[in-house]
Protein backbone atom coordinates (compact mmCIF):
# COMPACT_ATOMS: atom_id res chain seq x y z
CA UNK A 1 0.00 0.00 0.00
CA UNK A 2 1.31 3.70 -0.96
CA UNK A 3 2.26 5.73 1.70
CA UNK A 4 0.48 8.78 2.09
CA UNK A 5 3.28 10.55 1.24
CA UNK A 6 3.32 8.54 -2.21
CA UNK A 7 -0.52 9.73 -2.17
CA UNK A 8 0.26 12.96 -2.42
CA UNK A 9 2.92 13.00 -5.26
CA UNK A 10 1.62 10.24 -7.40
CA UNK A 11 -1.57 11.81 -8.70
CA UNK A 12 0.07 15.16 -10.17
CA UNK A 13 3.80 13.81 -10.96
CA UNK A 14 2.66 10.54 -12.74
CA UNK A 15 0.46 12.50 -14.74
CA UNK A 16 2.85 14.51 -15.74
CA UNK A 17 5.65 11.87 -16.48
CA UNK A 18 2.80 9.58 -18.50
CA UNK A 19 1.39 12.49 -20.64
CA UNK A 20 1.90 12.31 -23.98
CA UNK A 21 3.92 16.30 -24.30
CA UNK A 22 5.86 15.42 -21.18
CA UNK A 23 8.62 13.36 -22.50
CA UNK A 24 11.49 15.25 -21.45
CA UNK A 25 10.05 14.74 -18.03
CA UNK A 26 9.48 11.15 -18.51
CA UNK A 27 12.83 10.75 -19.81
CA UNK A 28 14.67 12.36 -16.98
CA UNK A 29 12.99 10.15 -14.73
CA UNK A 30 15.50 7.62 -16.30
CA UNK A 31 18.25 9.80 -14.49
CA UNK A 32 16.95 8.74 -10.77
CA UNK A 33 18.01 4.91 -11.21
CA UNK A 34 20.89 3.83 -9.31
CA UNK A 35 23.56 2.58 -10.89
CA UNK A 36 24.57 -1.66 -10.70
CA UNK A 37 27.89 -1.12 -11.08
CA UNK A 38 29.89 1.66 -9.22
CA UNK A 39 33.29 2.65 -9.00
CA UNK A 40 35.19 5.09 -7.93
CA UNK A 41 35.88 7.33 -11.08
CA UNK A 42 36.03 10.65 -12.61
CA UNK A 43 33.10 9.56 -14.70
CA UNK A 44 30.70 8.62 -12.20
CA UNK A 45 28.86 12.19 -12.42
CA UNK A 46 28.14 11.37 -16.06
CA UNK A 47 25.71 7.88 -15.61
CA UNK A 48 22.68 10.14 -15.09
CA UNK A 49 23.14 11.77 -18.09
CA UNK A 50 23.66 8.36 -20.13
CA UNK A 51 20.69 7.14 -18.66
CA UNK A 52 18.82 9.57 -20.08
CA UNK A 53 20.02 9.83 -23.47
CA UNK A 54 19.44 5.94 -24.01
CA UNK A 55 15.75 6.77 -22.43
CA UNK A 56 15.80 9.75 -25.35
CA UNK A 57 17.23 7.77 -28.32
CA UNK A 58 15.81 4.34 -27.21
CA UNK A 59 18.32 2.93 -29.28
CA UNK A 60 17.87 -0.70 -30.78
CA UNK A 61 21.99 -1.27 -31.19
CA UNK A 62 24.40 0.83 -29.37
CA UNK A 63 28.03 0.22 -30.07
CA UNK A 64 30.81 1.91 -27.68
CA UNK A 65 34.50 1.70 -29.13
CA UNK A 66 36.98 1.67 -26.06
CA UNK A 67 35.61 0.28 -22.60
CA UNK A 68 38.25 2.06 -20.32
CA UNK A 69 36.65 1.16 -16.46
CA UNK A 70 33.55 -0.05 -18.06
CA UNK A 71 31.58 2.61 -16.51
CA UNK A 72 29.82 4.03 -18.69
CA UNK A 73 29.18 0.89 -20.71
CA UNK A 74 27.69 -1.12 -17.57
CA UNK A 75 25.72 2.32 -17.24
CA UNK A 76 24.58 1.92 -20.94
CA UNK A 77 23.52 -2.02 -20.94
CA UNK A 78 21.53 -0.88 -17.68
CA UNK A 79 19.40 1.63 -19.39
CA UNK A 80 18.81 -1.00 -22.69
CA UNK A 81 17.61 -3.94 -20.31
CA UNK A 82 15.30 -0.84 -17.86
CA UNK A 83 13.80 0.23 -21.23
CA UNK A 84 12.00 -1.79 -23.66
CA UNK A 85 14.31 -4.94 -24.00
CA UNK A 86 14.60 -5.04 -27.63
CA UNK A 87 17.83 -3.18 -27.34
CA UNK A 88 21.81 -4.94 -27.83
CA UNK A 89 25.02 -3.46 -27.18
CA UNK A 90 28.37 -4.28 -28.32
CA UNK A 91 31.13 -3.57 -26.33
CA UNK A 92 34.89 -3.55 -27.98
CA UNK A 93 37.92 -3.62 -26.12
CA UNK A 94 40.98 -2.13 -27.14
CA UNK A 95 43.05 -5.33 -25.55
CA UNK A 96 41.93 -7.97 -23.05
CA UNK A 97 40.14 -8.20 -20.29
CA UNK A 98 37.17 -6.29 -21.47
CA UNK A 99 36.25 -5.54 -18.08
CA UNK A 100 37.54 -5.82 -14.87
CA UNK A 101 36.30 -8.93 -12.76
CA UNK A 102 33.06 -7.46 -10.34
CA UNK A 103 32.16 -5.88 -14.15
CA UNK A 104 32.83 -9.05 -15.89
CA UNK A 105 30.67 -10.95 -13.31
CA UNK A 106 27.59 -8.69 -13.48
CA UNK A 107 27.73 -8.46 -16.68
CA UNK A 108 27.59 -11.87 -17.30
CA UNK A 109 24.93 -12.36 -15.16
CA UNK A 110 22.56 -9.29 -15.62
CA UNK A 111 23.51 -8.91 -19.33
CA UNK A 112 24.57 -11.93 -20.88
CA UNK A 113 20.83 -11.68 -23.61
CA UNK A 114 21.31 -7.98 -24.53
CA UNK A 115 25.18 -7.38 -24.89
CA UNK A 116 28.34 -8.94 -25.92
CA UNK A 117 31.69 -7.48 -25.08
CA UNK A 118 34.65 -8.33 -27.21
CA UNK A 119 38.35 -7.18 -27.59
CA UNK A 120 39.22 -5.78 -30.80
CA UNK A 121 39.72 -8.42 -33.39
CA UNK A 122 42.53 -8.38 -35.92
CA UNK A 123 41.60 -7.10 -38.84
CA UNK A 124 38.41 -4.82 -37.35
CA UNK A 125 36.53 -6.64 -40.53
CA UNK A 126 36.10 -10.15 -38.56
CA UNK A 127 33.08 -8.59 -36.31
CA UNK A 128 30.14 -10.66 -37.64
CA UNK A 129 27.56 -10.47 -35.06
CA UNK A 130 26.35 -7.02 -35.13
CA UNK A 131 27.32 -5.43 -38.40
CA UNK A 132 24.47 -3.61 -38.51
CA UNK A 133 24.39 0.39 -38.33
CA UNK A 134 24.70 1.36 -35.06
CA UNK A 135 21.86 3.74 -33.47
CA UNK A 136 24.45 5.25 -30.56
CA UNK A 137 28.03 4.90 -30.81
CA UNK A 138 29.86 5.49 -27.62
CA UNK A 139 33.61 6.50 -28.08
CA UNK A 140 35.66 5.79 -25.19
CA UNK A 141 39.24 7.63 -24.43
CA UNK A 142 40.70 4.02 -24.88
CA UNK A 143 39.22 3.39 -28.60
CA UNK A 144 41.80 3.12 -31.29
CA UNK A 145 42.43 4.60 -34.63
CA UNK A 146 41.24 1.09 -36.37
CA UNK A 147 37.99 1.15 -34.33
CA UNK A 148 37.14 4.74 -35.39
CA UNK A 149 37.87 3.97 -39.01
CA UNK A 150 35.89 0.77 -38.69
CA UNK A 151 32.86 2.09 -36.78
CA UNK A 152 32.37 5.56 -37.77
CA UNK A 153 31.32 4.96 -41.26
CA UNK A 154 29.04 3.20 -40.30
CA UNK A 155 26.69 4.87 -37.88
CA UNK A 156 23.40 5.11 -39.56
CA UNK A 157 21.89 8.19 -41.00
CA UNK A 158 19.68 9.67 -37.58
CA UNK A 159 22.52 8.37 -35.63
CA UNK A 160 24.17 9.86 -32.49
CA UNK A 161 27.85 9.95 -31.42
CA UNK A 162 28.81 10.32 -28.04
CA UNK A 163 32.25 10.66 -27.34
CA UNK A 164 34.94 10.90 -24.60
CA UNK A 165 36.38 15.04 -24.71
CA UNK A 166 40.01 13.07 -25.60
CA UNK A 167 38.44 11.44 -28.59
CA UNK A 168 36.76 15.23 -30.24
CA UNK A 169 39.59 15.77 -32.81
CA UNK A 170 40.02 12.30 -33.89
CA UNK A 171 36.32 11.60 -34.57
CA UNK A 172 36.36 15.40 -36.43
CA UNK A 173 39.39 14.47 -38.70
CA UNK A 174 37.59 10.85 -39.34
CA UNK A 175 33.79 11.51 -39.58
CA UNK A 176 32.91 12.33 -43.08
CA UNK A 177 29.66 14.41 -42.11
CA UNK A 178 28.32 17.93 -41.07
CA UNK A 179 27.35 17.80 -37.21
CA UNK A 180 23.82 19.33 -37.21
CA UNK A 181 23.59 18.97 -33.78
CA UNK A 182 26.85 19.30 -30.80
CA UNK A 183 26.43 19.64 -27.65
CA UNK A 184 29.09 19.25 -24.45
CA UNK A 185 28.01 17.92 -21.13
CA UNK A 186 30.63 18.39 -18.45
CA UNK A 187 28.93 18.71 -14.77
CA UNK A 188 32.12 19.12 -12.75
CA UNK A 189 35.28 20.41 -14.16
CA UNK A 190 37.57 17.82 -12.12
CA UNK A 191 35.49 15.30 -15.39
CA UNK A 192 36.07 15.06 -18.61
CA UNK A 193 33.43 16.33 -20.69
CA UNK A 194 31.60 14.18 -23.04
CA UNK A 195 30.35 15.57 -26.46
CA UNK A 196 27.34 14.55 -27.87
CA UNK A 197 26.63 14.88 -31.89
CA UNK A 198 24.36 14.13 -34.44
CA UNK A 199 24.15 14.33 -38.64
CA UNK A 200 20.62 13.45 -38.72
CA UNK A 201 18.03 16.26 -39.60
CA UNK A 202 15.82 15.59 -37.26
CA UNK A 203 16.94 15.22 -33.81
CA UNK A 204 15.11 12.71 -31.21
CA UNK A 205 12.44 14.75 -28.88
CA UNK A 206 14.75 14.56 -25.61
CA UNK A 207 17.34 16.49 -27.40
CA UNK A 208 15.40 19.36 -29.26
CA UNK A 209 15.24 21.83 -25.74
CA UNK A 210 19.50 21.37 -25.73
CA UNK A 211 19.42 22.38 -29.56
CA UNK A 212 17.09 25.28 -28.99
CA UNK A 213 17.88 26.49 -25.75
CA UNK A 214 21.91 26.04 -26.27
CA UNK A 215 24.56 24.31 -23.44
CA UNK A 216 24.11 25.04 -20.37
CA UNK A 217 20.65 26.64 -20.63
CA UNK A 218 17.96 24.19 -20.54
CA UNK A 219 16.03 22.70 -17.31
CA UNK A 220 16.82 19.25 -18.45
CA UNK A 221 20.98 19.89 -18.45
CA UNK A 222 20.79 21.74 -15.34
CA UNK A 223 19.13 18.86 -13.59
CA UNK A 224 21.35 16.44 -15.04
CA UNK A 225 24.47 18.51 -14.11
CA UNK A 226 22.68 18.02 -10.18
CA UNK A 227 21.85 14.01 -10.65
CA UNK A 228 26.08 13.47 -11.81
CA UNK A 229 27.12 15.67 -8.70
CA UNK A 230 24.60 14.23 -6.25
CA UNK A 231 25.07 10.73 -7.65
CA UNK A 232 29.03 11.26 -6.62
CA UNK A 233 28.16 12.44 -2.91
CA UNK A 234 26.03 9.56 -2.54
CA UNK A 235 29.05 7.04 -3.18
CA UNK A 236 31.48 8.75 -1.83
CA UNK A 237 29.16 9.33 1.31
CA UNK A 238 28.43 5.43 1.26
CA UNK A 239 24.72 6.16 0.95
CA UNK A 240 24.53 4.47 -2.33
CA UNK A 241 24.20 0.24 -2.28
CA UNK A 242 27.16 -2.13 -3.20
CA UNK A 243 27.70 -3.07 -6.30
CA UNK A 244 24.98 -5.99 -6.77
CA UNK A 245 26.06 -9.49 -6.93
CA UNK A 246 25.96 -11.78 -9.39
CA UNK A 247 23.87 -14.25 -7.94
CA UNK A 248 21.43 -11.94 -7.81
CA UNK A 249 17.46 -13.63 -8.24
CA UNK A 250 17.05 -13.76 -12.02
CA UNK A 251 13.96 -11.55 -11.53
CA UNK A 252 16.04 -8.97 -10.86
CA UNK A 253 18.47 -9.47 -13.33
CA UNK A 254 15.92 -10.19 -16.32
CA UNK A 255 13.45 -7.49 -17.03
CA UNK A 256 9.80 -8.62 -17.03
CA UNK A 257 8.11 -8.54 -20.50
CA UNK A 258 5.74 -5.83 -20.69
CA UNK A 259 2.10 -6.40 -21.91
CA UNK A 260 1.24 -6.27 -25.20
CA UNK A 261 0.82 -2.59 -26.42
CA UNK A 262 1.94 -1.27 -22.97
CA UNK A 263 3.95 1.71 -22.83
CA UNK A 264 7.55 0.83 -21.81
CA UNK A 265 7.48 3.42 -18.70
CA UNK A 266 4.72 1.25 -17.46
CA UNK A 267 5.89 -1.09 -14.54
CA UNK A 268 4.29 -4.72 -14.03
CA UNK A 269 5.58 -5.84 -10.68
CA UNK A 270 5.93 -4.91 -6.75
CA UNK A 271 10.21 -4.36 -6.83
CA UNK A 272 9.37 -2.56 -10.00
CA UNK A 273 6.85 -0.47 -8.20
CA UNK A 274 8.46 0.18 -5.64
CA UNK A 275 11.46 1.73 -7.37
CA UNK A 276 8.83 4.31 -9.21
CA UNK A 277 7.81 5.25 -6.25
CA UNK A 278 10.77 5.99 -4.77
CA UNK A 279 11.74 7.89 -8.40
CA UNK A 280 8.52 9.75 -7.92
CA UNK A 281 10.26 10.53 -4.28
CA UNK A 282 13.22 11.75 -6.07
CA UNK A 283 11.08 13.82 -8.58
CA UNK A 284 9.26 15.58 -5.69
CA UNK A 285 12.63 16.00 -3.82
CA UNK A 286 14.27 17.76 -6.72
CA UNK A 287 10.88 19.65 -7.40
CA UNK A 288 10.83 21.13 -3.94
CA UNK A 289 14.39 21.62 -4.01
CA UNK A 290 13.47 23.58 -7.50
CA UNK A 291 10.52 25.32 -5.55
CA UNK A 292 13.26 26.60 -2.93
CA UNK A 293 15.38 27.90 -5.15
CA UNK A 294 13.18 29.36 -7.19
CA UNK A 295 11.62 31.23 -4.21
CA UNK A 296 15.20 32.43 -2.75
CA UNK A 297 16.30 33.41 -6.51
CA UNK A 298 12.82 35.08 -6.73
CA UNK A 299 13.79 37.27 -3.37
CA UNK A 300 17.00 37.83 -4.35
CA UNK A 301 15.40 39.42 -7.60
CA UNK A 302 13.07 41.78 -5.41
CA UNK A 303 16.03 42.81 -3.39
CA UNK A 304 18.12 43.44 -6.70
CA UNK A 305 15.34 45.46 -7.80
CA UNK A 306 14.66 47.19 -4.68
CA UNK A 307 18.34 48.10 -4.51
CA UNK A 308 18.10 49.33 -8.13
CA UNK A 309 15.77 51.58 -7.47
CA UNK A 310 17.18 52.85 -4.79
CA UNK A 311 20.26 53.44 -6.74
CA UNK A 312 18.48 54.78 -9.39
CA UNK A 313 16.58 57.65 -7.38
CA UNK A 314 20.40 58.37 -5.88
CA UNK A 315 21.40 58.16 -8.79
CA UNK A 316 18.57 61.16 -10.60
CA UNK A 317 19.12 62.67 -7.43
CA UNK A 318 23.31 62.65 -7.73
CA UNK A 319 22.27 64.09 -11.67
CA UNK A 320 19.83 66.83 -10.39
CA UNK A 321 22.45 68.13 -7.64
CA UNK A 322 25.26 68.28 -10.31
CA UNK A 323 23.08 70.23 -12.42
CA UNK A 324 21.77 72.40 -10.24
CA UNK A 325 25.92 73.03 -8.81
CA UNK A 326 26.71 73.28 -12.75
CA UNK A 327 23.58 75.94 -13.24
CA UNK A 328 24.75 77.74 -9.96
CA UNK A 329 28.58 77.97 -11.50
CA UNK A 330 27.66 78.79 -14.58
CA UNK A 331 25.68 81.71 -12.90
CA UNK A 332 28.08 82.94 -10.71
CA UNK A 333 30.58 83.01 -13.38
CA UNK A 334 28.35 84.58 -15.90
CA UNK A 335 27.79 87.42 -12.98
CA UNK A 336 31.67 87.97 -12.22
CA UNK A 337 32.52 87.91 -16.14
CA UNK A 338 29.54 90.88 -16.43
CA UNK A 339 31.00 92.74 -12.98
CA UNK A 340 34.56 92.46 -14.65
CA UNK A 341 33.43 93.26 -18.25
CA UNK A 342 31.70 96.70 -16.77
CA UNK A 343 34.36 97.36 -14.57
CA UNK A 344 36.57 96.91 -17.85
CA UNK A 345 34.12 99.54 -20.12
CA UNK A 346 33.84 101.94 -16.95
CA UNK A 347 38.12 102.11 -16.75
CA UNK A 348 38.42 102.09 -20.32
CA UNK A 349 35.87 104.86 -20.96
CA UNK A 350 37.96 106.87 -17.84
CA UNK A 351 41.03 106.50 -19.95
CA UNK A 352 39.20 107.73 -22.93
CA UNK A 353 38.12 110.79 -21.51
CA UNK A 354 41.86 111.79 -20.17
CA UNK A 355 42.70 111.28 -23.65
CA UNK A 356 40.48 113.53 -25.23
CA UNK A 357 41.09 116.05 -22.41
CA UNK A 358 45.11 115.64 -23.33
CA UNK A 359 44.10 115.62 -26.67
CA UNK A 360 42.59 118.97 -26.26
CA UNK A 361 45.18 120.57 -23.96
CA UNK A 362 47.61 119.21 -26.35
CA UNK A 363 45.52 121.00 -29.32
CA UNK A 364 45.41 124.24 -27.26
CA UNK A 365 48.72 124.32 -26.37
CA UNK A 366 49.74 123.80 -30.24
CA UNK A 367 47.81 127.16 -31.14
CA UNK A 368 49.31 128.95 -28.88
CA UNK A 369 52.97 127.39 -29.42
CA UNK A 370 52.21 128.45 -33.09
CA UNK A 371 50.43 131.64 -32.76
CA UNK A 372 53.49 132.84 -30.80
CA UNK A 373 55.82 131.53 -33.22
CA UNK A 374 53.93 133.50 -35.91
CA UNK A 375 54.45 136.21 -33.75
CA UNK A 376 57.85 135.36 -33.45
CA UNK A 377 58.58 134.87 -37.34
CA UNK A 378 56.55 138.49 -37.54
CA UNK A 379 59.82 140.14 -35.41
CA UNK A 380 62.58 137.75 -37.17
CA UNK A 381 61.37 139.27 -40.63
CA UNK A 382 61.51 143.25 -39.00
CA UNK A 383 64.44 142.51 -37.60
CA UNK A 384 66.01 141.14 -41.05
CA UNK A 385 64.58 144.08 -42.48
CA UNK A 386 66.07 147.02 -39.60
CA UNK A 387 69.82 144.90 -40.15
CA UNK A 388 69.53 145.47 -44.30
CA UNK A 389 68.23 148.79 -43.61
CA UNK A 390 70.79 149.75 -41.87
CA UNK A 391 73.51 147.96 -43.78
CA UNK A 392 72.47 149.58 -47.17
CA UNK A 393 73.05 153.15 -44.70
CA UNK A 394 76.08 154.93 -45.39
CA UNK A 395 76.25 156.88 -42.43
CA UNK A 396 76.24 153.30 -40.38
CA UNK A 397 79.41 152.31 -42.87
CA UNK A 398 80.85 155.34 -41.93
CA UNK A 399 80.93 155.37 -38.19
CA UNK A 400 81.55 151.46 -37.91
CA UNK A 401 85.19 152.59 -36.92
CA UNK A 402 84.35 154.86 -34.63
CA UNK A 403 81.76 152.24 -32.94
CA UNK A 404 84.50 149.57 -32.69
CA UNK A 405 86.74 151.49 -31.25
CA UNK A 406 84.30 152.41 -28.82
CA UNK A 407 83.06 149.25 -28.21
CA UNK A 408 86.87 148.28 -27.85
CA UNK A 409 86.95 150.67 -25.19
CA UNK A 410 83.73 149.19 -23.10
CA UNK A 411 85.87 145.64 -23.40
CA UNK A 412 82.67 144.38 -24.90
CA UNK A 413 84.63 143.30 -28.42
CA UNK A 414 81.25 142.67 -29.78
CA UNK A 415 82.07 143.82 -33.03
CA UNK A 416 84.88 141.83 -33.67
CA UNK A 417 83.36 139.67 -36.43
CA UNK A 418 81.99 142.33 -38.36
CA UNK A 419 85.22 144.15 -40.15
CA UNK A 420 85.62 140.63 -42.27
CA UNK A 421 81.56 140.71 -43.28
CA UNK A 422 82.75 144.60 -43.99
CA UNK A 423 85.66 143.58 -45.80
CA UNK A 424 83.86 141.36 -47.94
CA UNK A 425 81.34 144.16 -48.89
Amino acid sequence: MASRHEQQIRPAVAERLHETGGAPLRHLRAALRDPVYLKDAPGLVHLPFIFWLVRCLAPRRVVQLGLDDGLSYMALCQALQDGDGRGTALGIADGPPALDGVASELHAARYALISRVIAQPDPPGQVTELRADPDLLVIGPDAGEEMLADWLPRLGRGGVILTHAAQRERVRAQWRRQASFRFTFQPDPDAAPLTLLAAGDELPEGLQALAIQGAGRSDEERLLRRLGMGLRARYESGRLPANRAAAAPASDMVPTPAPSGAHPDQLSDPAAERRQAEHLRDIAVLAQDYMAEIATLQQQNQQLEQALSGNQQALTAARKAAADAAAHAAAETVAHAATQSAQQRDDMAQALEAERAEKDYLAARLGQVEHHLSLLQDELAAAYGQRDDLLKNRAWRVTFPLRLASNALRGKGRGRSRPAATGGQ
